[in-house]
């Protein structure tokens, strides 16, 4: 296991208190089992003795510390096993805290995927801004989950390629942009971040889901009634349990740079989990300012209607589904950018919502077993595997982001798509 041992102040919990002193130096030793085989073979030294007081914890401290940048310099933090001790290390809020250089850092943003595909300039990058950002997002993470590889790689590479492309193409206008995301992919979490980092900016981020759009549980039943024994349409999720004409009026009011707006909001523990529009005395008020940026997240953003031909290919039951693909499609006329986040394998999906079914059930809250997890994700399988490789190979809008993540939700690869570079 690695272990990242912090010596300064802040080392309670790390050092036994017999060795705190202020003598300490107030320095942050990484000490991993990759970096540990590297350094000793270099250096020839051992680093156990970092809890111990006196002058030769900070000469030992300092030592470690140049040569692991040696060793980043010479491109070791490339390496895959090499890198593990850095994505686990929590972001702190100085450059005490944080267990890599300011160098080492920058080198580390510039060489994640989405940084190097929507910045291929690499320009010059502001460190105390994206430390100063990093730290906000440090918080809405928490301890447990924050690391430099979601912040530094994922979420704040996003945002500034955003904010950029928000002057650059609307800069009068609400710009509108739509996250295509598998079902626990992490999509919530991206929009979520985005809000407020934009709000630190002054500006005001408008975030809905196509899931705030499903139809009312008595339009819902009505659909069930007509394609009995379909269970893509028995229950909401597919397109074709959602209201479009609701979503495309509420588009073109915050497009129109209308305020005051409020967005729907579905109540997913109606009927007994069946679910139902909220009362409009429960929609959320938006801000009093019209919106900057317009943020809209789905599952299915992006599916687009398939062939006949293709679709002789496909279960029965996704027929229906595909004859609602023409009316759902209308969304994407409304969008100025399409983000994708693509996954390699779809089973994931049903890992990450028995996770979140887990997290929801230790909070006190009712989740379904890991049964009923299994029956709901299925019913999305047919349309995932249908509708996938159409939306990763032709995406239906003029600008795309298209970026990959693993199971660990970790951005792996990423490519910027245009309507002249498809054709």
């Amino acid at each position: 296991m690695a272990t990242i041992a912090f010596i300064g102040p802040s080392a309670a919990g790390f050092t036994n208190p017999a060795s705190r002193s202020s003598r300490l130096s107030r320095l942050a030793v990484i000490v991993s089992t990759p970096y540990a085989s590297c350094y000793q073979k270099s250096s020839g030294l051992t680093m156990t003795a970092v809890d111990q007081p006196g002058p030769s914890v900070g000469l030992r401290a300092r030592r470690v510390q140049n040569d692991i940048a040696v060793l980043q310099r010479r491109k070791w933090h490339r390496k895959q096993s090499e890198l593990t001790a850095l994505k686990a290390a929590p972001v702190q809020s100085t450059a005490e805290r944080f267990p890599v250089t300011d160098t080492v850092t920058e080198a580390f943003i510039v060489d994640g995927p989405i940084f190097r595909t929507c910045n291929p300039s690499k320009r010059d990058i502001d460190m105390e801004e994206w430390r100063e950002l990093g730290r906000t997002l440090e918080k809405l993470l928490g301890p447990d989950q924050a690391n430099a590889e979601r912040i530094f790689r994922y979420y704040l590479p996003i945002f500034f390629w955003l904010e950029q492309m928000k002057v650059e193409q609307s800069p009068d206008a609400p710009y509108v942009v739509g996250l295509s995301c598998p079902q626990g992919g992490g999509k919530t979490t991206i929009t979520e971040f985005m809000q407020e980092l934009f709000k630190l900016r002054g500006q005001v981020c408008v975030v809905a889901s196509i899931d705030d759009f499903y139809k009312t549980r008595s339009e819902q039943q009505k659909v069930a009634s007509t394609y009995t024994g379909n269970r893509l349409l028995e229950l909401r999720g597919n397109p074709g349990t959602h209201d479009i004409p609701l979503a495309l009026e509420f588009l073109d009011s915050v497009k129109a740079g209308k305020a005051n707006l409020t967005v729907p909001r579905y109540d997913k523990s109606a009927f007994g989990g069946l679910g139902d529009r909220a009362p409009e005395d429960q929609w959320v008020k938006l801000s009093e300012e019209p919106a900057d940026i317009v943020l809209l997240e789905g599952w299915c953003l992006g599916f687009s209607k398939l062939s006949d031909e293709q679709m002789r290919e496909q279960p029965q039951e996704l027929q229906a589904v595909n004859k609602y693909m023409d009316e759902f499609s209308q969304l994407y006329g409304k969008l100025d950018l399409l983000m994708i986040v693509k996954i390699a394998d779809t089973q994931w999906v049903f890992d990450w919502r028995a996770q979140a079914e887990t997290m929801m059930k230790s909070l006190g809250k009712t989740g379904m077993s890991d049964e009923q997890v299994r029956d709901f994700v299925s019913r999305f399988m047919p349309s995932y595997k249908a509708y996938l490789p159409g939306l990763y190979a032709s995406p239906p809008a003029e600008n795309v982001l298209l970026f990959e993540i693993d199971q660990q939700r970790v951005p792996v690869g990423a490519e910027l798509m245009t309507a002249r570079s498809r054709m």
